[in-house]
């Protein structure tokens, strides 16, 4: 049952990647021409932290 349990966790954790990953090249190539509403977006929407931890978009 434990290894079970490791196997779905490790996949969870996966697909919980790649979705921040698509994520952040969504917003990275939609708002890569309006940087006013990329800091707006990014550091009252999640805090100032949040793309610095999550993805490697440039806040």
């Amino acid at each position: 049952m434990s290894l079970f349990f490791f196997f779905f966790s490790n996949y969870f954790l996966f697909n919980l990647n790649s979705f921040f990953l698509s994520f952040s090249s969504f917003y990275r190539s939609f708002f890569s021409d309006n940087s006013f509403f990329l800091y707006f977006f990014c550091h009252n929407l999640f805090g100032d932290n949040f793309f610095d931890n999550w993805s490697d978009v440039n806040c």
